[in-house]
């Protein structure tokens, strides 16, 4: 390598050059990558930074030039011999020392009296880290490190974990990106999390600045699949279950707004009966609901509606006369145009479809008939 004078036509006498992780300021020591010596035996020998150069621009290492070398994509800067910056380079494409023809280096060290381990072979700022229950790292403990949040990394090879670990623990790294950059490039990158409902969700223990999505379990029925949701500190808002939910690590999740250009869409529709003379609504199961009348029935209730008042809810209800005999249907507590109340079709196996619309939170609904009598279907 040879850095020439970026005003002059001479060598950049003295410099002082920094490598680090790409576009990370490699001036800082935990953003900097190791750089290695290559000898001509083909080995490679870790080297501190900043290295300086000769008064013909060329690296120098124990009084001698020396070729350099980097393991995956990198960031650099020189400086000149005063220290003023003369050159910035926020990536430099490079072959990869530890990880090329996808041959992953790793290294283990065990925890003995000190949380600040010590890595010889990885470097530390682009490596993976998880712990284990015994020498060999194949007892998985159960849990990835999370960098800021279980350790961090100060310089290319050493970490420190942030949590109590008792003496004996393994704690293994892994190169395991073959381009040397496993971390997010640019700052307020955040994690990405999948759970499969909300119930794993709430027992994750989630971070500040997490990004998680749902695949809305099966089994528990939580309708929020593909709900996107991001990690706050503490609890701020209010919870209302689906939107705002909090986490039992004393952090919340709130709900992502979406827009979307859909070319179709269906909702689901949950078949439900009255008991005892009511028609519970449960708005956890979905917003559109029908029902087929064997008894009179004096009031609609809406159950679990959000409380949320600057949200806007709405729901659809089919009902289907009774074959046999008659039933009435009473809309207690409901509004509607010009405070006319419909009357449920008398026609036996008639279909009525009427719409409730709320938005403050469930105190007040609106109601609206639909439509009437769509005779038997």
């Amino acid at each position: 390598m040879y850095i020439p004078h970026p005003d002059k036509s001479k060598p950049l006498d003295g410099f002082q050059a920094f490598f680090g992780l790409v576009g990370r300021d490699p001036e800082v020591e935990k953003h900097r990558k190791i750089v290695y010596a290559l000898q001509e035996d083909g080995s490679a020998i870790p080297i501190s930074q900043p290295v300086i150069g000769s008064v013909g621009g060329v690296p120098m290492y124990n009084g001698s030039p020396v070729g350099l070398g980097v393991s995956g994509s990198f960031s650099m800067k020189v400086l000149n011999k005063h220290g003023a910056q003369k050159y910035n380079f926020p990536e430099v494409a490079a072959f990869n020392l530890q990880g090329f023809s996808g041959v992953i280096a790793e290294e283990s060290q065990t925890v003995n009296g000190s949380l600040t381990l010590t890595f010889a072979n990885i470097e530390a700022t682009t490596a993976g880290f998880y712990k284990s229950t015994d020498a060999t790292g194949s007892k998985f403990e159960g849990g990835y490190l999370k960098k800021g949040i279980d350790y961090t990394s100060e310089s290319p090879t050493q970490i420190t974990l942030l949590n109590a670990t008792a003496d004996g623990f393994v704690i293994l790294g892994r190169q395991m990106d073959p381009t040397g950059q496993i971390v997010p490039v640019t700052e307020g990158s955040s994690a990405l999390f999948v759970f499969e409902d909300i119930a794993k969700a709430i027992s994750a223990n989630l971070q500040d600045g997490d990004t998680l999505t749902l695949n809305g379990g099966v089994a528990s029925q939580d309708k929020l699949g593909g709900a996107k949701y991001i990690a706050v500190f503490g609890q701020p808002e209010a919870a209302d279950g689906e939107n705002v939910i909090n986490l039992i690590n004393g952090n919340q999740i709130q709900a992502v707004e979406n827009t979307f250009k859909l070319a179709r869409y269906s909702e689901v529709t949950t078949q439900t009966a009255s008991v005892s003379g009511s028609l519970n609504l449960d708005l956890n199961q979905g917003n559109v609901f029908k029902t087929t009348l064997f008894e009179n029935i004096g009031a609609i209730n809406f159950v679990n509606a959000n409380p949320d008042n600057s949200l806007t809810t709405t729901v659809t209800l089919k009902i289907v006369q009774g074959s046999t005999v008659p039933y009435t249907v009473g809309f207690t507590g409901i509004q509607f145009q010009l405070d006319t109340v419909p009357t449920m079709t008398p026609t036996l196996g008639a279909r009525d479809r009427y719409v409730f619309t709320t938005d403050d939170g469930g105190i007040t609904w609106d109601g609206g008939s639909f439509g009437q009598s769509f005779g038997t279907p």
